[in-house]
């Protein structure tokens, strides 16, 4: 019976990681419009479709780690669960290190598109 809570479990996160891989992915593939169109409307328009899908994985894996947390804070949590729910909270917080640096890395792209519109504007 353990074991197969165990795997519900597993299951589940594995379909969450899916989930966050495949928001990294659409923004990364976002990420490459930007770097590769010269055309200054697209990139806008692809820097701000970029930061709606950072928002979206934000809150996704917030809520993920939240969820994770009330299950170690959860005194009458099934023992068995315990260290699966610990590896899960380092994960999801190496996951939002990752998302922080893809925010730097918009960010600093986001000077660049400024510094060519304005010096082509000039």
């Amino acid at each position: 019976m353990a074991v197969d809570v165990v795997n519900q479990y597993l299951s589940l996160m594995k379909k969450k990681d899916d989930q966050i891989e495949s928001l990294f992915l659409r923004i990364e593939e976002k990420t490459d419009v930007i770097l590769e169109d010269e055309d200054i409307q697209k990139n806008f328009e692809a820097v701000i479709s970029t930061e709606f899908l950072m928002v979206k994985l934000r809150v996704f894996i917030t809520h993920e780690l939240s969820s994770v947390k009330l299950i170690l804070n959860n005194n009458e949590s099934n023992k068995l669960i315990i260290p699966i729910f610990k590896k899960r909270e380092v994960y999801l917080l190496s996951m939002i290190q990752r998302l922080n640096e893809l925010r730097d890395d918009l960010t600093t792209i986001q000077r660049t598109i400024y510094t060519k519109r304005t010096i082509l504007n000039s």
